[in-house]
């Protein structure tokens, strides 16, 4: 910090760290401490190759303007397991690959492509329904918590496998709504509209369905009036249909109403 005139504060330091023969091979037993060598300060492991090199980021508690500082690293106990965290050493920290206990973060249990999903502003948990995976519709309901990036494949799955089934979140009574869908490129649309409560990951096939089996089409939550309106779509089923209808469905009521408006 010597050409910087302020105080930094829990100062996060990049060090390059090359393998020695008393250290672990994969450097669980590095350790990190302020300038009095016995103050354990926070660190996190970016990188490492076994036996070879790695990569830590130190956050230093402070260090004084216009000086510089000295921190000493420790190693050389062959039963220590890792201290790295990357959550203690930095304000805001994401891997995007793994949490500090090697879980994987971030990733969907499969790949897959033309699901749908919602964010639920009251939990932090983004939830993303079916898709498909290019051999067949998926089922899943797959829950994210948005502040560490966990990912957990919940028990509850939808009716069947669908894909390019718009959902909506109903921010006044915390539901979900999942409409229509298809489950194959060829064949099958659906008329259903699903409700899904995260509070207990219950999932309900409505008794009130879409005028007609429907996918690919856009749907919006009217926070106002507490509806969903659905714009467009295609009708699958081999008729292949494209659809200039408006649709307003009212969960508090049950109807699906046909607008007298249309698309151009």
């Amino acid at each position: 910090n010597t050409s910087n005139a302020s105080d930094l504060t829990n100062y996060q330091v990049e060090v390059s760290v090359t393998y020695d023969a008393d250290m672990q091979g994969d450097f669980d037993d590095i350790r990190f401490t302020d300038s009095d060598g016995i103050s354990l300060i926070d660190h996190w492991r970016e990188t490492h190759t076994d036996s070879s090199s790695a990569t830590f980021w130190v956050e230093v508690p402070s260090i004084s303007g216009s000086s510089s500082k000295t921190i000493y690293m420790y190693y050389g106990s062959s039963s220590v397991s890792s201290a790295s965290n990357g959550a203690n050493t930095f304000v805001l920290f994401d891997s995007f690959d793994t949490d500090d206990d090697g879980n994987s973060t971030w990733l969907l249990s499969s790949g897959r492509e033309d699901q749908s999903g919602i964010y639920n502003p009251n939990t932090g948990y983004a939830y993303i329904f079916g898709g498909d995976d290019t051999s067949q519709a998926l089922n899943e309901i797959i829950k994210i918590n948005t502040s560490d990036g966990q990912v957990t494949v919940l028990d509850s799955t939808l009716p069947t496998g669908r894909f390019k089934a718009p959902a909506v979140w109903d921010e006044d009574n915390s539901i979900a709504y999942i409409y229509g869908g298809r489950n194959s490129y060829q064949a099958t649309a659906y008329d259903t509209i699903i409700s899904f409560d995260p509070s207990t990951d219950v999932v309900t096939t409505l008794s009130e369905t879409l005028p007609q089996s429907s996918a690919e089409f856009a749907a919006v939550w009217d926070s106002d009036q507490n509806v969903t309106y659905i714009f467009g779509g295609y009708t699958g089923n081999n008729s292949n249909t494209l659809l200039t209808t408006i649709l307003k469905h009212d969960p508090s009521t049950g109807v699906v109403e046909t607008l007298s408006e249309s698309l151009p």
